[in-house]
């Protein structure tokens, strides 16, 4: 009994722990005037639906015209998401990154689905002001229309899912910018197992892949990844 008890108290503090590292990473590379601040984008999922939340922020040493061109080219049939190729190639996502700007894939247009996997999966551009923000939504309650094979995600069978992408660029300096991204997620039903469920096989991963994203975009903003030829 003395181990059942033993074994039982682990993984409370286990699953505890985890979560209070997940709820830490959604804004541990943010400030608490982007965290609390209000942005383009916020309101597309109502204020009461809005079970999680992320943000994560970064100085970058370049112009926010530059930064702007590489955040504006992303998508899984553009320059990719800057983040883990391998990693998302695994899971069977074909992207391949491109770390130079490439003038075709710089225009956003409202209405403009960003595909994140081949099969349809992604989010579409719901408000772009050039050079300086767009905001993107997949909803489960309002799927695209017009789109061809695109489709939101539908995390949870028989649910519904919906989450806002949102990215920021302004001018701190001449040469240097901030570059901010903010999520708001929905899920129904909610309840301790659902939460734990897209905690863990969302939020962990989102995590991981958004850190390395913003890392990899100042690099490539700042002119430290080397040109490639875009096939």
């Amino acid at each position: 009994m003395n181990t059942v008890i033993i074994l039982g108290i682990i993984i409370v503090l286990g699953i505890t722990l985890l979560a209070v590292l997940i709820n830490y990473g959604n804004k541990y590379m943010a400030s608490n005037d982007v965290i609390n601040g209000v942005y383009p984008g916020d309101d597309l999922i109502a204020k009461k639906d809005q079970v999680l939340f992320f943000a994560k922020e970064i100085d970058i040493d370049a112009p926010a015209a530059i930064v702007w061109k590489h955040v504006a080219q992303q998508g899984q049939k553009k320059a990719g998401f800057y983040s883990f190729e391998l990693l998302e190639r695994l899971l069977t996502f074909k992207i391949r990154n491109t770390y130079n700007i490439v003038p075709e894939w710089s225009e956003l247009k409202t209405g403009e689905w960003i595909y994140y996997h081949q099969m349809g999966i992604g989010s579409g551009i719901m408000e772009v002001e050039e050079g300086k923000y767009f905001t993107m939504l997949s909803d489960t309650r309002k799927p695209p229309i017009n789109n061809g094979k695109a489709f939101a995600l539908r995390a949870i069978p028989g649910g519904d899912f919906a989450w806002t992408w949102n990215f920021h660029v302004t001018s701190i300096e001449e040469n240097r910018s901030k570059l901010v991204q903010r999520c708001h997620c929905y899920f129904s039903p909610n309840n301790l197992f659902t939460r734990g469920y897209i905690k863990f096989f969302l939020g962990i991963p989102s995590i991981v892949m958004t850190t390395r994203q913003m890392f990899v975009l100042k690099a490539c903003a700042e002119g430290r990844f080397p040109k490639q030829q875009v096939n």
